[in-house]
């Protein structure tokens, strides 16, 4: 669609998103659309909320990339390629955690040294890990990965993990490294019951915006600590 013709679009499935302060949606509006305008649209969004509220914007963008997703797992097959390099990526994203969380627990020794040893300042500490997978790039122009990366905008950041000292389990696994469950059945109809498939292919899957194809195109893994010291002063 020509730029024009994506921004009407999204104005008036933007106008239908809420009835009387109900948000609601219907399939079959975004069902009609091709997977290039879908994404088109995704984009648009992303790029230039305009006028629009934004709770309704997010809630449409969110909306647009599950019908995406689906659209894209209805005719997807699981190649014996395929099913290789997806196994290959549910290992390099646990391997992106695993280091994150092996650095977090180096800076936690240090945050409960500094605890201990009544710092004038921390008194509490909490650390968010989050592994942001992004996938290859159509052209130089293409802003999708981002669209599909950018997961705060619609409220589901599919892998992340919080830790600190008032909320201490450090003798437990998160479960993006724990094995103790393997998610090898809910998504794949079979076809990984003798393969371990970790938790943070589940949490993507889970969010429905990603579709097999776009974690089997995942190019880039990006992994960040946040870190917020925090004081407390009783008066």
């Amino acid at each position: 669609m020509e730029k024009e013709d994506v921004a009407k679009q999204v104005e008036l499935l933007i106008k239908d998103i809420c009835v009387k302060g109900v948000f609601y949606y219907t399939d079959e509006r975004l069902e009609r659309y091709t997977l290039q305008e879908l994404k088109e649209m995704a984009v648009h969004l992303y790029l230039d909320h305009g006028e629009y509220p934004e709770k309704k914007a997010n809630r449409l963008l969110k909306n647009i990339l599950e019908t995406r997703a689906g659209k894209m797992d209805q005719g997807f097959t699981w190649s014996k390629d395929n099913k290789t390099r997806f196994l290959e990526v549910n290992n390099k994203l646990t391997q992106a955690f695993e280091v994150a969380y092996n650095e977090a627990l180096t800076l936690r020794n240090n945050f409960e040294d500094k605890i201990e040893n009544k710092d004038p300042f921390l008194k509490d500490y909490e650390m968010e890990i989050i592994v942001q997978p992004f996938i290859k790039e159509d052209s130089d122009d293409d802003c999708f990965p981002e669209v599909l990366a950018c997961s705060e905008y619609y409220n589901c950041i599919p892998i992340v993990h919080s830790m600190g000292h008032s909320f201490r389990r450090w003798d437990e696994l998160p479960e993006y490294l724990s094995k103790e469950i393997n998610y090898n059945g809910e998504y794949f109809g079979g076809e990984f019951d003798t393969e371990y498939i970790g938790y943070s292919i589940h949490a993507l899957l889970d969010t429905h915006i990603w579709s097999f194809e776009d974690i089997l195109n995942i190019e880039t893994v990006c992994t960040d600590i946040k870190i917020y010291y925090q004081n407390r002063t009783d008066i």
